[in-house]
């Protein structure tokens, strides 16, 4: 039982090193591979697509100008280079918009595809069981008390 629970960690440790935004594009490649690329065939799915779309990139930007205009990093495989702990402007509302506008952007993605939503809900589960926690480790690491207290007031997802 020993070597499994290894086998598991050793896993997790892999899994946890690699690029969310690869990880985002496997699942939109893997989301596409059974169907066809058609797009959607009337104006909900249509009005839909754009929506999801448009919300997802609005946060994205948001998030980014966050971090940028505090001059920390965006690099989500180092977070302990973080040289600040943003907690304004989107970082407010929830901890990751950054994974928030990528699971939106996946939803934009199944419903120009009318189906493959596992890609999101994959997608989910590994940076929530995986890259968050990982993260959220470091940031509790470098900014102590200070990022207990902002994950008790504010909460991982929106």
């Amino acid at each position: 039982m020993k070597q499994i629970r290894f086998s598991i960690e050793a896993l997790y440790g892999c899994l946890g090193h690699l690029p969310p935004p690869l990880v985002f594009l496997c699942c939109a490649m893997g989301m596409a591979l059974p169907g066809e690329l058609n797009g959607p065939d009337n104006l909900f799915w249509s009005l839909l697509v754009v929506c999801l779309a448009v919300v997802g990139a609005l946060i994205a930007l948001w998030a980014l100008l966050g971090l940028k205009l505090r001059h920390t990093t965006v690099d989500p495989i180092h977070p302990e280079l973080s040289s600040v702990l943003v907690t304004t402007g989107a970082y407010r509302i929830g901890r990751n918009p950054m994974y928030l506008s990528l699971l939106i952007w996946l939803m934009a993605w199944g419903s120009w595809l009318q189906g493959g939503w596992w890609g999101g809900v994959l997608f989910w589960l590994w940076i929530d069981r995986v890259q968050i926690p990982r993260e959220e480790r470091a940031l509790t690491t470098r900014f102590g008390s200070h990022y207990l207290e902002y994950c008790r007031r504010v909460r991982r997802w929106c």
